[in-house]
């Protein structure tokens, strides 16, 4: 796992959420309710990269915790778990998550797990995803 390549995506997308002239709706108060949306981007931008076996996965909680319900994050190699928005939680202590065995997760079943696709970064007729995104991989690549 390239540890290194989550990190400049991690810095990177900090960097486009400070600067940008819009940011959308579904990451503007990150991390709190953007680990979807954030999660897609970041698969998107490993399997880009030719990191092999890259899905974002949809999990539900199975314990009490202070934000129960559903969380994504990242999942490469069936065992690496990549998760750039559990500081959110008050269990989180990392500012972010590149780990084999994490203890925060384990609290979580999965439900789904998909492949990204830039097709899938927008919904509800809105583009505003792909268009962040679009922005977010030039600012990586002059990076």
């Amino acid at each position: 796992m390239n540890i290194e390549l989550v990190k400049k995506f991690k810095d990177a997308l900090a960097m486009e959420l400070k600067e940008a002239d819009r940011v959308p709706a579904e990451l503007s108060s990150f991390p709190f309710g953007s680990c979807e949306e954030t999660s897609k981007m970041l698969a998107l931008y490993l399997s880009d990269n030719d990191i092999s076996d890259v899905v974002y996965t949809r999990n539900n909680t199975i314990s009490e915790m202070s934000g129960s319900g559903v969380h994504y994050w990242v999942v490469v190699d069936g065992t690496w778990v990549i998760d750039l928005t559990a500081h959110q939680f008050d269990e989180c202590d990392d500012d972010f998550i590149v780990s084999q065995s994490s203890d925060f997760h384990s609290n979580y079943e999965l439900e789904s797990a998909h492949i990204a696709d830039i097709n899938d970064l927008d919904g509800f007729g809105s583009n505003d995803i792909s268009k962040f995104y679009k922005k977010l991989t030039i600012r990586l690549k002059n990076t």
